[in-house]
């Protein structure tokens, strides 16, 4: 009797989901029409679009992928190409048509179709139906109030963490998503189901099994929406166990002692628990096997089924469009994960030997066509231009010189040349000697002078506020800092572990990419380059060894590190040292004040004088802006008072500071506040919101060119010190301006109006296999095989 209505429901049900599929496949293949909205103007005549539904059932969803009608050609529109399911870009024919952000196109003509997503699902379903009949219903149904007290107990705890613990902290406030919320409810319920047995006489202690879920429901929210959140708002990136090793130990290394015994006691716990939950399910399994294989295996491949299917199932993702804050937004954490999952596994490749090759050859002709004088400092320049006179002075003696026995050919003049040229030419060498000699004393004069100490200096989490330095009633930055960061060029921070990426970028000219741990030298980075010139190459750090810098930098050809310097002491070791530096030297420091819980007293008085401003902001928002301000502010003292104890050691010296990374919470602070819209959208929005700062010797402020982006810090070193760069790392790795377009980190603007490019559109321009090259030269030096130090021989 139960078979038959078993049977008869299953019929039911299957007949249902037919039903289903076809009738929704019938609705949205009937044409429908949208409108293009949201124009973004990219160049010229050009706009980026999406097409947006007026149906809010049949559209682009969890359920439907739209279809455009890709050969209809809307009005006044001479060109458009769709990109994706429901966006693209258009070229309109009239030059006097200017497409506003909220313009319509209309009538844009589309059909839908079901996405195999929603066949899997139903497929799901169906093999899962009789599990659901003859265990999990009767399951639900007996055990229903501990299954009512979970579901509110979950709730509970995931909503409160969402919306008030994480903001509380000024962590990101993570969007609601159905699918994290019922994922963390069925784990709990999974682990009702299996916290049956105890070994050690455990379930003699009353209520154990509810005590023990709701401990694992904590803990599962705690894992996914709090440490996640953390993670989200500091890194802009899901964490995964794999990180831990070095991103705990960095960590740790950073934090007062009172948070260093927290955070220990806290993981001591917290990893404690889960050990103690495994051991617990396996032996639970164990006993189910004992009791019924069959449950016990369907257990075992449900769970193994799940977490395939939630965290490591395949998935192909765009490398140029990977943003885990929008994903987790969109998707939720769980998806989020497995995205992280996937992208590690597309970073793992290690590209070929050919396909090394290819990237060189295609970074070879882009380094040929490049124009290394708008890199050029004042000073730099103005000895280049006197060497290029004498040079050509010497070219225009031998040209005047040459006859039917010697032909001068603008050969390189250098010793070998020379030499060749007495030996050879006794006669055109002896009335030439003297001019040729004179000038190339002066010439090698000159180039001495080129060998100039230079400091590049890295800032922990600096922000100027230069935003909302208007709404300021008394300004604690020094004028002399705003009058240096009004005539410097803003540029792009760092993006996910910051700090360690922008001393990546800023020596090595490699994006976001990290390296393992290396057991043979990096060659051809900028501390390499230098160090084989003569220069005295030293890293200074205020913290403590962190990301493991201590093999990283001998690694790149630093000579030496100093780490654990202290808050604002790389001035304090430069006072005391600066002049027992062999010289010329080149010093890359990297300071902590601004990172979190670093803070020194001051008299700036910022919380006292900008009443006003602070008015926008509450709770520890308010505490937090005020400390990241203050830290900023001093961390600008701070610049001010190390140039000049550069400067009266060594005038002519060549310093550099950049900044690191944003603050992590300050995009989620600015996004809380109740500051005017337009103020919060021109910071959130502005993808350059800080100055690199530079000072060239005794000419003073230097202004970086235009399109100047992170990754092009070293050449502009070693472009100024008459360094030979060609073929380096840091020369094939330069960020080229290509069509009115550039990239940083991996991410893509174009250089008319500094206006963010939709990642969705990047393979359609010729800087996708410009960038594609870079990220393969760069998997192979740090992750891959290294076959550039072959190739490039």
């Amino acid at each position: 009797m139960k078979k038959s209505k078993f049977l008869l429901s299953y019929l039911i049900f299957i007949s249902t989901i037919i039903i289903f599929v076809i009738a929704f496949s019938i609705f949205g293949n009937i044409e429908r029409k949208g409108y293009l909205t949201n124009f973004n103007h990219i160049i010229e005549n050009k706009y980026y679009f999406t097409l947006n539904f007026k149906s809010s059932v049949f559209k682009n969803n969890k359920i439907y992928k739209v279809y455009p009608n890709t050969n209809q050609m809307p009005n006044n529109v001479t060109n458009i190409k769709w990109s994706g399911s429901y966006y693209g870009n258009l070229i309109i024919d009239d030059d006097s048509i200017q497409l506003k952000e909220d313009d319509k196109i209309e009538n844009i003509e589309y059909k839908l179709k079901l996405k195999k997503e929603v066949f899997l699902f139903l497929l799901f379903i169906i093999i899962i139906f009789p599990a659901l009949y003859f265990y999990i219903i009767p399951n639900i149904y007996y055990h229903h109030k501990a299954y009512i007290f979970f579901f509110i107990l979950n709730s509970f705890l995931y909503l409160i963490t969402l919306n008030f613990i994480m903001p509380s902290f000024s962590m990101m406030k993570l969007k609601f998503n159905i699918y994290d919320f019922l994922y963390s409810y069925i784990f709990t319920m999974i682990a009702y189901n299996l916290l049956v047995h105890y070994p050690l006489n455990l379930g003699n202690i009353k209520n154990i099994r509810m005590i023990l879920t709701s401990l694992f429901c904590l803990i599962s929210i705690f894992s996914f929406f709090a440490i996640e959140s953390i993670s989200l708002t500091v890194l802009n990136m899901v964490i995964l166990f794999s990180d831990i090793p070095n991103l705990y130990a960095s960590l740790i290394t950073v934090l007062p002692l009172y948070l260093k015994i927290i955070t220990i006691t806290v993981s001591i716990i917290y990893f404690s628990s889960i050990l103690a939950f495994i051991l617990l399910f396996i032996f639970n399994l164990y006993n189910m096997f004992k009791i019924s294989k069959i449950a016990s295996l369907v257990m075992i491949a449900f769970i193994i089924f799940a977490g395939f299917y939630l965290f490591f199932k395949p998935k192909n993702i765009d490398i140029w469009s990977i943003d885990f804050v929008r994903n987790t937004n969109r998707n939720g954490i769980m998806n989020t994960i497995n995205y992280r999952i996937n992208y590690d596994r597309l970073n793992e490749i290690k590209p070929s030997k050919e396909l090394v090759l290819e990237s060189i050859n295609l970074l070879k002709e882009y380094q040929s066509k490049r124009d290394i004088s708008k890199l050029y400092l004042k000073s730099a320049k103005y000895i280049f231009d006197n060497i290029d006179k004498l040079e050509n002075n010497i070219h225009s003696i031998l040209i005047k010189y040459s006859n039917d026995n010697f032909i001068y050919n603008n050969e390189k003049i250098d010793n070998d040349y020379i030499e060749k040229l007495k030996n050879d030419y006794p006669d055109i060498y002896s009335n030439a000697e003297g001019i040729i000699t004179n000038n190339l004393e002066k010439i090698d004069v000159l180039k001495k002078e080129l060998k100039r100490d230079v400091y590049l200096i890295f800032l922990e989490s600096f922000y100027d506020y230069s935003h909302f330095e208007k709404l300021f009633n008394k300004d604690p930055f020094p004028k002399e800092y705003r009058k240096w960061a009004s005539l410097s060029r803003k540029i792009a921070p760092n993006v996910n572990n910051g700090s360690f990426y922008a001393r990546l970028a800023g020596l090595t000219a490699s994006s976001p990419l990290y390296p393992k741990t290396q057991s043979k030298k990096i060659g051809n980075t900028l501390p390499d380059l230098l160090t084989k010139n003569g220069y005295n190459t030293i890293a200074l750090e205020e913290a403590l060894n962190t990301y493991n810098l201590k093999t990283f930098y001998p690694s790149i050809g630093f000579k030496s590190q100093v780490f654990g310097l202290g808050i604002t002491n790389i001035n304090t070791y430069l006072s005391t040292n600066i002049d027992n530096l062999e010289s010329p030297v080149f010093a890359a420091g990297f300071t902590i004040l601004g990172h979190t819980d670093s803070h020194l007293s001051n008299d700036l008085n910022f919380a006292e004088n900008n009443k006003n401003f602070l008015e926008h902001f509450e709770g520890n928002d308010k505490l937090h802006i005020i400390e990241t301000i203050d830290n900023s502010a001093m961390t600008a003292i701070n610049i001010l008072e190390i140039k000049d104890t550069i400067l009266k050691h060594s005038p002519n010296a060549i310093i550099i500071f950049k900044h690191d990374h944003l603050y992590p919470y300050l995009k989620a602070i600015i996004e809380r506040s109740t500051l005017d819209e337009k103020v919060k959208n021109d910071f959130i929005n502005d993808y350059k919101p800080s100055p690199i700062l530079i000072w060239d010797g005794t000419n003073g402020v230097y202004k970086a060119d235009e399109n100047f982006t992170p990754e092009n810090i070293p050449l502009f070193i070693a472009a100024n010190l008459n360094i030979d760069y060609t073929n380096s790392m840091i020369s094939l790795l330069y960020k080229e301006e290509i069509d009115n377009t550039i990239s940083t980190y991996h991410r893509f603007y174009y250089t008319t109006n500094n206006s963010s490019i939709n990642n969705n559109e990047v393979s359609n321009l010729t800087i996708f296999k410009y960038e594609n090259a870079h990220r393969t030269l760069s998997q192979d030096i740090f992750q891959g095989k290294k076959h550039y130090y072959d190739l490039i021989k």
